[in-house]
């Protein structure tokens, strides 16, 4: 896809908008992937045993129950997990700011 726009100088709208919508359709997709990691249960959210087994596999062993859970809070539109949509919204904010 990014190949057929690489030596133009200028796009068209039309290919700016299928080269933008192409970019967040592949970002979704890997946004999806990661939450995957998370959630490998395929309840289709995160709780606190999902976020702790992961940071355990990641050398993160210093983090208290506590930690964890204000982290699942501040994430959650719901309390207490971590949907899809929210964790999709968590992420499009790091990756467009």
């Amino acid at each position: 896809m990014n190949d057929r726009f690489k030596n133009q100088d200028f796009l068209s709208l039309e290919e700016f908008t299928e080269l933008l919508t192409y970019r967040q359709n592949s970002e979704l997709d890997d946004i999806h992937r990661i939450f995957q990691l998370f959630d490998v249960d395929k309840k289709g959210c995160i709780e606190i045993r999902d976020l702790k087994r992961v940071t355990n596999d990641l050398g993160e062993n210093s983090m208290t129950d506590m930690e964890l859970q204000e982290m699942i809070d501040r994430a959650s539109s719901r309390g207490g997990r971590v949907s899809l949509e929210d964790f999709t919204s968590i992420m499009n904010r790091k990756l467009w700011t």
